[in-house]
């Protein structure tokens, strides 16, 4: 029971933010709401078990992969930012120094420049 009540408090942001797009199958959306709520679903399932052996090898293990994942996701959220930054501050600009934007973009965000300004 205490399962299901963690798991609807928690789905009530996913279904808020991807409501829209919860009827159209062609949508990305609603892929990823259903990745996310399969999150959440495993969350609800295991957090008890996160803290019954702290220090017991599979945990030791668990918490090493988790702090990875987020290092891995940190990089593309700091671009994103970034290209976003890129993208507002060379809105209103000569064509120049938007030729200058977009050798940084070339150079520095190399793989991920389709985020810079175009």
């Amino acid at each position: 029971m205490e399962t299901l009540v963690i798991f609807g408090v928690l789905s009530i942001a996913p279904i808020a933010i991807s409501w829209r797009t919860l009827l159209n199958l062609k949508s990305h959306g609603f892929y990823r709401f259903f990745s996310w709520e399969c999150i959440i679903w495993l969350f609800a399932n295991n957090y008890p078990f996160w803290f019954k052996h702290p220090f017991g090898v599979e945990q030791l293990f668990s918490w090493i992969f988790l702090l990875f994942a987020i290092y891995l996701v940190q990089p593309g959220m700091m671009r994103k930012n970034v290209s976003a930054f890129l993208a507002k501050a060379t809105a209103n600009i000569s064509n120049e120094a938007r030729c200058l934007s977009l050798l940084f973009c070339e150079s520095t965000l190399r793989y991920t420049n389709h985020f810079c300004p175009k």
